[in-house]
């Protein structure tokens, strides 16, 4: 149940319960006793009973039901003010943690790097980094558990609010010893008969199968794996397990 008064009510009412009158609440605030009056009235009429008895010869003095709440409401208008010191603290120098997911192929090259860039200029977050899939990252995204998640832009749908980090050209990883390995650019249609390895993960296989369609190329697949490192080790090793020459698109 959202409570129905303001800290500017409550505010006013501790005016006039440490000071005894309205008037003197009302110069202490800087506003208009008849301002103040009304707060007051307001007040009174949410919580459904009277908290001071008001009488201009006298002054203003607390209620049984006002002299039981003061205490309170002075703990709350304290909290009130602790959270804005601590706000505005934060708008000069944040502070917090910061829950961050990176797909798995990416998080050995970018992660450490960016975190240590972000936490130079950021020194009070402390970043809780999930290194999981794509699909995953996208799923704790939307249910709130991360709070930004590094990712391909493949296959990203527009609900998802987004910032291009770089841009980056396919490229294949071919063994040290195949026979084009040194040059500077190779065409599909080069390795359109090699042995090839998938790394087999959303998005990256889409993508993948995608490129090789777009040129007309159906790819050799030797083998699949969703293991990125054992991608590498399956070129690596193209030797023993495929023959002279294997290939991977990433």
């Amino acid at each position: 149940m959202n409570p129905r008064f303001s800290l500017k009510q409550l505010t006013y009412f501790l005016a006039v319960a440490e000071r005894g009158t309205v008037r003197a609440a009302a110069e202490s605030l800087n506003v208009s006793p008849t301002a103040l009056t009304q707060a007051l009235n307001d007040l009174e009429r949410e919580l459904g009973t009277t908290l001071l008895h008001r009488q201009r010869a006298i002054g203003a003095r607390l209620t049984q039901a006002g002299a039981n709440l003061v205490g309170q409401v002075r703990t709350v208008l304290d909290s009130a003010s602790d959270l804005q010191s601590l706000a505005e603290r934060w708008e000069v120098e944040p502070a917090g943690s910061l829950a961050v997911g990176c797909f798995s192929t990416l998080s050995p090259f970018l992660a450490a790097r960016l975190l240590r860039g972000f936490q130079d200029t950021h020194s009070a977050i402390m970043v809780d980094l999930t290194d999981a899939e794509h699909d995953v990252l996208l799923a704790e995204l939307e249910e709130g558990r991360i709070e930004l998640a590094i990712v391909y832009e493949h296959c990203l749908s527009d609900r998802f609010g987004r910032d291009v980090l770089y841009r980056i050209r396919p490229h294949v990883l071919l063994p040290a010893r195949h026979r084009l390995a040194e040059q500077p650019s190779v065409s599909l249609h080069d390795l359109a008969d090699e042995p090839f390895i998938l790394y087999d993960a959303s998005p990256a296989s889409a993508n993948t199968l995608g490129i090789f369609a777009h040129v007309g190329i159906v790819p050799q697949i030797a083998r699949r794996t969703s293991n990125f490192e054992l991608t590498r080790s399956f070129v690596g090793a193209e030797a023993r397990l495929f023959g002279p020459a294997a290939s991977s698109g990433e």
